[in-house]
């Protein structure tokens, strides 16, 4: 169990998918944490929605930008000109790219009928609509993951979902790809640490966050079982607490699948990676149905 009470402070921290529900409470505890935090999204308006949710925060660097092959490049650039470096990405892996709305990715159809089956696709659609999440994450990696190599106390998170009744064919196998991929990228970093017979490694911790909660529960459900906070706002303090973590270690360790799928594993790693809140760095919680009241048609209109 981690021992150290540590926070972000001065470290640049990347949310490949910042803008949603559970990008907000990412960005909320990373910069209760103490850290300058980069979002990208597609869509002005969310970004500007996200900015107001979070009280305006001076340390949101926002990047009007795709993380999608077609783009992930030039929205990296724009990365680095604005923070100069990242010293940690945390990729959010609930972003939707079947939105037909300007959001992060540019997938516009889905199977109509919930009883249509995944073979009724044609075989480039199938192709390229089963791996527009993983492709989204394998740019992220690619992009930052050279970059940071070297560099004590960096790390790349996952934030990953379970797959439930309500998934559709798409969404479950996009989802299982990119479990491979953490899997494949924590294996790769664990091996070469093993190659160093005990030397310190400088490279890149690689974990993952299984959440198998609900998230966006109806009226209905949230009455039956009602929570005291956002379970958005308690996955970001588990991964602020994570990354915050593997920030103090000198020599990289190797990456864990965490999985929590319950409120006491929720409680139980909260408790295993706490982060220092300073009072004025306090950020208020928000529902998923709730909103900013300071968004209003002026500010939107001017990016504030």
């Amino acid at each position: 169990m981690a021992s150290l009470v540590s926070s972000l402070a001065g470290k640049k921290v990347l949310i490949a998918g910042g803008v949603g529900t559970i990008g907000r409470g990412l960005a909320r505890s990373l910069l209760q944490s103490g850290a300058i935090v980069v979002v990208n999204s597609r869509s002005q308006r969310k970004l500007d929605q996200l900015y107001e949710d979070l009280g305006r925060p001076e340390r949101l660097i926002m990047i009007n930008g795709t993380m999608m092959p077609s783009g992930v490049e030039e929205t990296m650039n724009e990365v680095y000109k604005r923070a100069d470096s990242i010293d940690h990405v945390v990729a959010h892996c609930g972003v939707r790219w079947w939105s037909r709305d300007s959001d992060e990715t540019n997938i516009t159809s889905l199977p109509s009928a919930a009883t249509s089956s995944i073979t009724s696709l044609g075989l480039e659609e199938f192709q390229v609509q089963t791996r527009m999440l993983v492709d989204m994450h394998w740019g992220v990696a690619a992009q930052t993951l050279p970059m940071m190599a070297g560099r004590p106390g960096t790390s790349f998170t996952f934030v990953t979902g379970g797959t439930n009744i309500r998934s559709s064919a798409l969404q479950t196998m996009n989802t299982q790809m990119v479990w491979g991929l953490a899997e494949v990228l924590r294996s790769e970093a664990a091996a070469k640490a093993a190659n160093m017979r005990g030397d310190c490694v400088h490279g890149v911790r690689v974990d993952e966050v299984r959440i198998q909660m609900k998230v966006d529960r109806d009226p209905k459900e949230r009455a039956a079982e009602p929570r005291a906070r956002p379970l958005s706002s308690d996955i970001g303090d588990v991964v602020a607490g994570l990354v915050s973590a593997g920030a103090k270690a000198a020599c990289a360790e190797t990456g864990v699948l965490h999985h929590i799928a319950s409120a006491e594993e929720m409680k139980m790693k909260k408790l295993q990676y706490p982060t220092v809140v300073s009072p004025e760095d306090e950020i208020p919680v928000l529902w998923h149905w709730e909103k900013s009241k300071l968004m209003t048609p002026d500010s939107l209109a001017l990016g504030k």
